[in-house]
């Protein structure tokens, strides 16, 4: 059964929600990053060559903020839109995009029972406990593939939620208290994602097969997150 949950239902969901967390507070952040993903089953078989996809790309984003009154537990939910591109050995190229969200939880180990007011950059003691964190971000995600190994190029839209959880390091530097860089990196698993709708059996180039649509997935992400606070004004 065809699924109502397309990728641009899911933008103008994300877009209204967005809306609504900006006018709450405005306190909030934009994400960039690189990234590079291995899909274990997801190997492309051509005419003496092989591919291992899903490839690399690069992802953006965008955050709310908010945080525990008594204890530096910070949550970052983020609304973010990646893609992945993979060049088949002598062959065409495939695209990926995926619109998720992630509810990031920034955990400041070194400094968990401060109750300061953050960004915490205002206080300049103790800069490397301030500014370390590590990330636990579960997230949903949905896929919408490109498929370019068909006889004539089409997108196919997996139409799936698929959960994962993130796991990743960052640190913050304070530039003012209206405006923090944060690098992070993070590694992100997904149990399995299906990408079974990217390779029909009818139109297929006989030429490529797929190893196995179903495939656990690890994401690497290293970026930056520009965070911005209108209310220190």
């Amino acid at each position: 059964m065809k699924t109502l949950f397309t990728p641009k239902l899911f933008i103008v969901f994300t877009f209204c929600l967005t809306c609504v967390l900006s006018s709450a507070n405005a306190q909030f952040g934009v994400k960039l990053n690189y990234l590079q993903a291995n899909a274990e089953q997801w190997v492309i078989t051509g005419p003496g060559s092989t591919t291992e996809a899903p490839g690399q790309g690069w992802s953006a984003g965008v955050d709310y903020w908010f945080r525990l009154p008594t204890a530096r537990i910070e949550f970052t939910p983020e609304l973010n839109y990646a893609v992945q591109k993979i060049q088949v050995v002598d062959g065409p190229e495939l695209k990926t995009e995926w619109y998720s969200f992630f509810f990031n939880t920034n955990i400041y180990l070194l400094d968990l029972l401060n109750d300061c007011d953050c960004p915490t950059f205002s206080k300049q003691n103790d800069f490397f406990a301030k500014g370390f964190f590590i990330q636990v971000s579960p997230g949903l995600s949905m896929p919408s593939f490109k498929n370019a190994l068909s006889s004539g190029s089409s997108d196919r839209q997996n139409g799936d939620l698929h959960f994962s959880l993130g796991g990743g390091l960052g640190f913050d530097f304070g530039v003012s208290d209206f405006l923090t860089f944060s690098p992070i990196v993070q590694l992100r698993y997904f149990p399995e994602v299906n990408w079974q709708n990217s390779f029909p059996d009818e139109g297929l180039d006989s030429s490529y097969s797929i190893q196995d649509p179903k495939s656990s997935l690890l994401q690497w992400t290293a970026g930056l997150r520009i965070g911005i606070r209108l209310d220190s004004f």
